[in-house]
């Protein structure tokens, strides 16, 4: 019997212990990461893509929600070339997406997402994005509440590997994003979507053994 409850306290031990660890964090890693915008002009579907990312630091456990935490920042200028990081096949999303109207890049170089609550998606979309992330969104020096829809699965190859994906909505006029007679005929919401690649870090990998 004393065997018997001498198991059953460091199962209990063990099983403590797995809870209370902190999700596992990671990087970014390979060249297919990329967040993809889509906006309509006088009924015309306008689309371009920023693959530049400064800083990513991502913690994440499926089981520890409440612990997880995603902050992401995406650079939109190239300081060193002095142009714009986008990619478009749209010449004049090119040439105008810096301009003070649009996004002011010289000016706001860089466009951040921080988390405040990661939660399991109980309403829309949620066969195709289980997660919420809910934090604050900066883009052009202004700051708004925003929510994520994602998904993160496990590299079907590669273990230590995670896949994400995702999407979310945003009104530009909130963050002053096409103003004056260069917004006119512009949609007032843009569909932004991502896909990124994250390896577990070294140091993060629990030892169970």
């Amino acid at each position: 019997m004393r065997i018997i409850i001498m198991l059953f306290v460091l199962l209990l031990s063990f099983s403590s212990v797995l809870a209370s660890a902190p999700p596992p964090k990671y990087d970014l890693v390979g060249q297919s990461n990329v967040i993809r915008f889509e906006f309509i002009d006088n009924d015309i579907p306008i689309k371009g893509e920023f693959r530049s990312f400064s800083n990513v630091h991502i913690a994440f456990d499926e089981n520890n929600l409440s612990d997880s935490k995603v902050d992401v920042e995406v650079s939109l200028h190239d300081k060193e070339k002095k142009r714009s990081t986008v990619v478009s096949n749209n010449r004049y999303v090119k040439k105008y997406i810096e301009l003070k109207e649009w996004l002011d890049s010289t000016i706001y170089p860089y466009s951040r997402f921080i988390s405040e609550a990661i939660t399991i998606n109980e309403g829309d979309q949620k066969d195709k994005y289980p997660y919420l992330a809910r934090g604050q969104l900066s883009i052009k020096g202004k700051t708004l509440p925003a929510t994520i829809f994602f998904n993160m699965k496990t590299d079907d190859h590669l273990p230590k590997n995670k896949i994400a994906n995702g999407e979310l909505t945003i009104n530009i006029r909130d963050y002053k994003i096409g103003t004056g007679a260069w917004g006119e005929g512009i949609s007032d919401k843009v569909k932004l979507d991502f896909y990124i690649v994250l390896h577990q870090k070294e140091s993060s990998i629990v030892n169970t053994d």
